[in-house]
């Protein structure tokens, strides 16, 4: 029973992961880079360089921000993995598909924010420089959309198909998982595109998008953290 206790205990840690990373992200995003709305892809490479030199400590700083708090989502995903294993009839495929997914978004965030540092770093290299670390920056943080689709799909597919009496997560948060993944796939055609909806910071291409992308994570926090306090209380 202690044992029990105790991994209950830690997975609600690791579950506070996401609303920690949720929060540094936006603050930093929002508030201390000023990258909403995005600097357009249409700007030129002057006034993409002048963005940076204006706000040079504020992106630094939101780095700084966004690197510590995305620490946080890889002990969120893994408290979701294990929940998925946990699952009535649960899927290796889909439990595997889930944390290989999730690493590569990972990895992808961590270069994004590197880009961003890059780029604001050292302010009097020649704009066209800067203007390609913003290019790739943006460019990876929306266009690989696919990936944390197949995640939100995986754990979509894993969560209609749990078989418990008592299912780990409802079977309506299946269902969104879904409606979510399909949400992200806007910005797959950003690369033709340097204004409108279909740009990097145009409707589908980035607002639709992150408002799934961090809707799941705040959705899923909920749903996680109530889910393990239910459990607690059903072992007790």
């Amino acid at each position: 029973m202690m044992r029990i206790d105790m991994n209950n205990s830690y997975l609600k840690v690791c579950a506070w992961g996401g609303p920690i990373f949720t929060v540094c992200f936006l603050v930093a995003f929002i508030l201390l880079a000023g990258f909403l709305p995005p600097p357009s892809p249409a700007a030129s490479a002057e006034a993409i360089a002048e963005f940076y030199a204006e706000h040079s400590i504020g992106i630094r700083s939101a780095c700084v921000l966004m690197m510590l708090g995305f620490s946080f989502a890889a002990p969120f995903y893994a408290a979701i993995t294990v929940r998925m294993r946990q699952m009535g009839n649960s899927s290796p495929a889909l439990v595997a598909t889930f944390a290989i997914a999730t690493a590569a978004i990972t990895a992808v965030i961590f270069v994004v924010i590197t880009a961003w540092a890059a780029a604001a770093f050292r302010v009097d290299r020649s704009a066209e420089l800067i203007q390609a670390f913003n290019d790739f920056a943006f460019l990876l943080i929306i266009w690989p959309g696919s990936i944390i689709s197949m995640s939100y799909f995986a754990l979509g597919f894993a969560t209609i198909s749990d078989n418990r009496a008592i299912p780990v997560f409802p079977r309506w948060f299946g269902f969104m998982n879904f409606w979510m993944g399909f949400m992200l796939y806007g910005g797959a055609i950003l690369l033709f595109f340097k204004t409108g909806p279909f740009a990097w910071d145009g409707l589908f291409a980035f607002w639709i998008p992150a408002v799934a992308f961090f809707g799941w994570y705040i959705v899923t926090s909920i749903v996680l953290i109530k889910s393990i306090n239910r459990d607690r209380h059903l072992n007790e």
